[in-house]
């Protein structure tokens, strides 16, 4: 149950139903299945009984979403909920809410999957600390040219990658050039 004063955003009347939508298709099909055992006067677990009562009992959704629709002002009927009716309201705007953040969120993953290297307002990075150059070893040359192979085979950007994980090496893309070259041999 929701406090009475939490705050709840309000969607509109049109949001609201297609809440209440979405949580009859989702109690359909558990309730057709209880119907069904009970139409074959099969017998019917205490659970089942008790969610046909309680959970899958959509009446008070129903008749808030339309007591909503009948309000001349959405967010005045809102404010002037009990408090049964605002974990009622509460139930039905959270099945309104995961819908849009998942379409956010796989939004953003694109985004972040389409992303080449070109956007310009990125955090800025601490420079590596650079103590003294160092003879990169051969573990360390495996894992460069490994990288380099696995990520499109552009020395540009393996040697970006490796200066910030190894800066003492001083990696340039003419020293993974040669290093391919060497690996050929």
């Amino acid at each position: 149950m929701a406090a009475p004063n939490q705050k709840i955003t309000t969607p509109t009347i049109a949001g609201i139903k297609k809440a209440l939508m979405l949580l009859q298709e989702e109690m359909d099909q558990r309730r057709k299945d209880i119907n069904a055992r009970l139409a074959q006067k099969k017998s019917v677990s205490a659970e089942d009984e008790v969610w046909l009562d309680e959970a899958g009992n959509l009446v008070d959704e129903v008749v808030l979403v339309e007591s909503l629709a009948a309000a001349p002002d959405l967010n005045e009927a809102v404010k002037n909920l009990n408090e049964h009716q605002r974990g009622v309201y509460a139930h039905l705007i959270g099945k309104i809410q995961p819908s849009v953040s998942k379409k956010r969120k796989c939004l953003e993953a694109k985004k972040a999957a389409t992303d080449d290297g070109r956007n310009k307002k990125r955090a800025p990075v601490e420079p590596p600390v650079f103590m003294k150059k160092e003879v990169a070893t051969l573990k360390q040359r495996i894992e460069v040219l490994d990288w380099y192979h696995w990520n499109g085979k552009n020395q540009s950007k393996t040697a970006k990658h490796f200066t910030v994980i190894y800066p003492n090496l001083k990696i340039k893309q003419p020293l993974v050039s040669a290093w391919i070259k060497d690996k050929q041999k």
